[in-house]
This record gives structure tokens, C-alpha cells and sequence, in this order.
């Protein structure tokens, strides 16, 4: 499968599977991400076959950044986010975020008090569609 086609799937998979399935369509040798994380072939197989929880932190950044995939934001951020839904966390590539603004931990603590998941859906379409200065 290629990389375009991993970044259009829109199932629900495990991390381990998901990381197999780009790192075989960018013809990266188990044996050679292995290598450029400094872990064992055995370590990267076991995530791959669901046997280990998906890695965090710099381990995390360093297998995304291995598996050449950086013009697939897509595919990188499902990448963070099934790792954390896996362990029950909060994505690494905005924990660190979230708890150094404390204006967007307000945010969310306002969206979850609206208590009505339509309301809170639409205000968060219109912040997305409305003009945004160019900020994203």
C-alpha cells in the first residue's frame, strides 16, 4: 500500500498495525528502524504485533521522524493519536502545549461546560471555518 492510500484510511486501527503498514509502503527494513531508534528488532516487531504499548515522548518523535513521513501531517497525527488512545493519554505532540497555555486549558474547560455535544460541535466548526488571520 502506498503512502497517499495510508493517509486516506479512515479505520479505526492499532498503532502497531498502522505503524507496520508505513513503514512497509516506505520499504523501511524492521531491522533498520530498529537500528535508527536504538532498539531492538524484537521491540519494534512486539509494537507492530500489538504485544507492546505504543511508545510516548522522544521515542515516539524519533520512530514519526524515521519512518519519512514528514509531508504527511495526516498520517503523523494519527500516528500521536492512536498511541495515546491506546494508553488512555493525551497525544504527546500537544500535551506539552496544552499545559504551557494555560488560554486554551480554559478554552476546553469552557467547551466542556457547554454540556450539549451539538453546540459545542457547531462553535468549534465556526471557530475552524471562521477567519482565522491566517494562523492556520
Amino acid at each position: 500500500m502506498n503512502i497517499k492510500k495510508i493517509e486516506q484510511q479512515t479505520n479505526k486501527q492499532l498503532f502497531g498495525t498502522y505503524m507496520r503498514e508505513i513503514r512497509e509502503s516506505q520499504k523501511i527494513p524492521l531491522r533498520t528502524l530498529a537500528k535508527a531508534i536504538n532498539k531492538t528488532p524484537t521491540y519494534i516487531s512486539d509494537i507492530e504485533k500489538g504485544n507492546n504499548k505504543p511508545p510516548t515522548g522522544e521515542l515516539l518523535k524519533n520512530i514519526i521522524n524515521n519512518l519519512k513521513i514528514e509531508n504527511s501531517p495526516t498520517i503523523i497525527n494519527k500516528l500521536y493519536d492512536l498511541a495515546a488512545s491506546e494508553r488512555n493519554d493525551i497525544p504527546d505532540d500537544i500535551k506539552k502545549y496544552l499545559l504551557n497555555n494555560n488560554k486554551t486549558i480554559d478554552l476546553l474547560r469552557f467547551l466542556n461546560n457547554i454540556h450539549d455535544n451539538k453546540k459545542c460541535n457547531d462553535l468549534i466548526s465556526k471557530i475552524m471555518e471562521g477567519d482565522n488571520n491566517g494562523y492556520y
